[in-house]
């Protein structure tokens, strides 16, 4: 949230007097760092003064990123372990181990900010207070229990989904289950008009293109109801993966309060909760850090989990899964193996509906594909569907007609780049 005027001087003059620290003294090790990061770090670390060691060499601070180097958090130099500073991608940080995360004196996603890393090394030498990481990553990265149905419905904390879509509504109620906020799934505008409860919703997710009744059709159902019945407004929030200018506008003018771009991200979707349901994060509790392994072998023992994939983020990204599902497990494997064959199906049904000339189902299908693939992570095929679904907008058969011929390519390619993660 921005500053308020008394806040804003307070603020500066803290980060002034942190950024003013002698930090020369400090030793620091780097650990798994992808090459330009641990350039520009130890670029960094020279000009506050301070030395790079080794992680045998003890270390004040231990800079690390547990996905390329998972053993150093288990790092112990001579003399007491050194205080760590875990880095990774942003989209990466919900699967950071819990117990490392609690110990960190800070999580830096990459690009890592000059300031911040001062501010970590002071807090190492106990010059400083370590950072508040903020809900964009501990919080974020929780994982909460919903209060009771009743007690939720009660307090009119209960989001109501309506996605037709059902690799994006596994993805919204994996994340809605993650944040501990009870919540309601319907398949289309009708069926979530006819669970709507003014008593126990305070929140609505549409998409815009459903069957039966669109996300705007719904919208103006439950607004003409309200001021019929001289009812409160019910927050609804669009979620759509058309992104195009005038998108908040329209949205606005029909009578909703915000959108969403999918794939979902995190900070958004928790932010919309925040700014039009705070009650429902009110009720939540946190989860307890030992409530068990998520998967076991035949024998009952905690079976490891295996690491997320290391593919071509371009092919796929496995942050909108590790987001959802909080790690590369056999639910989340699953999830992505469904994902594509509904993808090979949709490829399929794109060139058959184009072929016949049935052009609203092939946007349609289009836009089917480009949804599912998106928020599976499968970001290339998901653009190239975009792609489609632009042309065909457009009206122009011979740009769809070549793009229709990339489909089955791009999807054997994101086959042969996850075969070997999936079971």
């Amino acid at each position: 949230l921005p500053f308020t005027p008394t806040e804003a001087p307070v603020a500066a003059a803290a980060a002034a007097a942190t950024a003013a620290l002698d930090v020369s003294a400090a030793r620091v090790a780097l650990v798994g760092l992808p090459r330009m990061a641990d350039a520009v770090v130890r670029a960094a670390i020279a000009g506050f003064g301070a030395t790079v060691v080794g992680p045998d060499q003890g270390p004040d601070l231990l800079v690390v990123d547990p996905h390329a180097a998972p053993a150093a958090l288990a790092i112990a130099a001579d003399g007491p372990a050194p205080k760590q500073v875990l880095t990774t991608p942003r989209r990466l940080i919900p699967e950071l181990p819990e117990a490392a995360r609690a110990t960190a004196l800070a999580v830096l996603p990459y690009p890592i900010g000059r300031a911040r890393l001062h501010r970590a090394l002071a807090a190492a030498l106990g010059l400083a207070a370590p950072e508040d990481t903020g809900p964009s990553e501990t919080v974020l990265s929780r994982r909460y229990r919903a209060p009771a149905d009743a007690e939720a419905r009660a307090a009119r904390a209960v989001v109501l989904v309506a996605e037709d879509n059902a690799i994006n509504r596994t993805i919204i109620a994996r994340v809605l289950t993650r944040f501990g906020i009870a919540h309601d799934l319907a398949t289309d505008g009708a069926e979530a008009l006819a669970l709507v409860d003014r008593a126990a919703h305070g929140l609505v997710l549409t998409d815009f293109h459903m069957p039966e009744m669109d996300g705007f059709a719904l919208t103006a159902r439950i607004r003409d109801g309200e001021t019929r019945d001289g009812a409160a407004r019910l927050p609804i929030v669009a979620l759509t993966a058309d992104a195009l200018p005038g998108t908040r506008e329209r949205c606005l003018d029909a009578g909703m309060d915000d959108y969403l771009v999918k794939p979902i991200e995190l900070e958004k979707l928790y932010g919309v909760i925040e700014r039009f349901l705070p009650v429902a994060l009110e009720l939540r509790r946190p989860e307890a850090d030992d409530d068990g392994p998520a998967s076991t072998d035949r024998s009952g023992a905690a079976a490891a989990v295996p690491a997320a994939p290391a593919v071509d983020p371009d092919i796929f990204d496995t942050g909108p899964v590790i987001m959802a599902f909080g790690a590369w497990a056999a639910d989340a494997r699953g999830f992505v193996a469904g994902a594509l064959e509904r993808c090979r199906d949709l490829v399929a049904e794109n060139g058959a509906t184009l072929a016949a000339r049935d052009l609203a189902a092939a946007r349609s299908a289009a836009h089917a594909l480009k949804g599912v693939a998106l928020s599976a992570g499968a970001g290339r095929l998901g653009r190239l569907a975009g792609d489609l679904q632009d042309a065909l907008d457009a009206g122009d058969l011979e740009t769809a007609e070549v793009i229709v011929d990339l489909l089955t390519p791009t999807l054997e390619e994101l086959y042969g780049a996850l075969s070997q993660f999936l079971d």
